[in-house]
């Protein structure tokens, strides 16, 4: 728990948002994912980055389905590329701190 809350306070640093509580709460769950996935072993590639991105939009959803649009309601597989970059950018943003 430790670690996942110091990678996302170094991930918060120069992260430049008008919602920093969302963007930390999408950075705590990308971070979970780095780590469980960096711990087994496994790659940190772009298909984790997928699963994970899909993950961040799923948490993210979760506290948001109230205010999401209709398109941002969709599951991660059918948002468009540039709403999935936006889940993507959490998980790179924690691989470059991890």
């Amino acid at each position: 728990m430790e670690e996942r809350n110091q990678l996302v306070e170094r991930a918060m640093v120069q992260f430049e948002t008008d919602n920093p509580l969302e963007v930390e709460k999408s950075l705590y769950v990308a971070a979970g994912m780095v780590l469980s996935v960096k711990n087994a072993g496994l790659p940190l590639d772009e298909v984790f980055i997928e699963r994970a991105a899909s993950a961040v939009h799923d948490a993210w959803l979760a506290r948001n389905r109230a205010h999401a649009s209709e398109a941002e309601q969709k599951p991660y597989n059918e948002l468009s590329e540039e709403d999935k970059e936006k889940d993507r950018i959490f998980v790179r943003r924690i691989l470059t701190v991890v």
